[in-house]
């Protein structure tokens, strides 16, 4: 059979010997001017278009050439993990990173926003509904991306509990701004450095904790809190804290010229003061010693004695006040 008429847009089909407009079975190959049934992969690929039944360099809009059998295919039609670009009309495994667009598994496309309940994975190029966990990032439902930090505008903080840009934290976790990064996340323990406290009033973590407040701190919590817990394990026993009125903090040693206090019948009352006192008709006296109000001086050890005009533990009695070695 003679060589049809390119010019005239003919092929060659075999079975009927005649020269044809359009291919009965299989596509026209213009490099042939033959009725093929597989388009040509070289010296330059082509893509059989069902539509025309000819061999194309590009396939027609909203169709994509899939290499694995050299047709044009509508996007689902796509092979697994493939998408389709509108830029090139090809089925990719990629989509164009210049052009910002990811693959939608839903509509097996390349698009530049995704879905619903869908985020855009830069490390990836694909929407997914769980961002990448190995580089940390985080669904912003604001502008359906996976980011590694949440916006300011609108301000929504980074919550490792669900992965999600979240207005507010869940209720085990707290706001927490690093000023100078500029980065919002939910933290279990608001950061040592610096030295941030949960504010459970706000539910934020701040770095002055609100007026009557006392900041508290042990290996699983910084927080301000109403008044000081009973005790703290330390590493090798238990200390028994007091409000420090003048760093608002719980300490278990009082600050220089402070005495460490506890309420004989009410336990939350623990704090330092500057003078010890009366309390039920019992003196408390200040000692130098455990930096404490006790109600009985370390005479034995330390030869001091309890001053009732000072209420301190002295070793020299006040004017008109005499020992009394009976007590002791």
């Amino acid at each position: 059979m003679k060589t049809c008429n390119l010019t005239a847009g003919y092929f060659g089909y075999s079975s009927t010997k005649r020269c044809v407009l359009k291919c009965p079975i299989g596509y026209g190959n213009p490099l042939t001017k033959l009725c093929t049934p597989i388009c040509p992969q070289s010296p330059i690929q082509m893509y059989g278009d069902n539509l025309t039944s000819a061999c194309v360099t590009k396939c027609p809009n909203n169709t994509y050439g899939n290499k694995d059998i050299d047709v044009c295919v509508n996007a689902t039609d796509c092979p697994a993990n493939r998408y389709g670009d509108d830029s090139t009309n090809l089925c990719v495994s990629r989509c164009p990173i210049l052009l910002n667009l990811f693959g939608d598994p839903v509509a097996k496309k390349c698009v530049k926003t995704c879905q619903y309940s869908y985020y855009s994975d830069n490390t990836t190029r694909l929407c997914t509904q769980t961002c990448n966990t190995t580089a940390q990032l985080y669904k912003d439902p604001s502008t359906r991306q996976c980011v590694l930090n949440c916006p300011l505008k609108p301000a929504l903080f980074n919550d490792p509990a669900v992965k999600m840009c979240v207005p507010h934290c869940t209720s085990a976790t707290y706001p927490y701004k690093y000023h100078y990064k500029s980065i919002r996340k939910c933290v279990a323990m608001c950061p040592s450095s610096p030295a941030y406290f949960a504010d459970e009033q706000t539910k934020t973590c701040v770095l002055r904790c609100a007026n009557g407040t006392f900041r508290f701190t042990n290996n699983t919590y910084r927080g301000c809190l109403s008044y000081c817990p009973l005790q703290i394990l330390n590493a090798t026993q238990n200390l028994t804290l007091y409000e420090d009125n003048t760093t608002w903090t719980c300490v278990s040693v009082c600050p220089p010229g402070y005495y460490a206090f506890k309420h004989p019948t009410d336990s939350t009352v623990r704090k330092c003061v500057k003078m010890c006192q009366i309390v039920a008709g019992v003196y408390y006296f200040a000692d130098d010693v455990s930096r404490s109000c006790v109600t009985v001086c370390p005479t034995k050890v330390h030869n001091t004695w309890g001053d009732r005009l000072t209420f301190k533990c002295v070793k020299n009695c006040s004017r008109k006040q005499y020992r009394d070695v009976t007590k002791y």
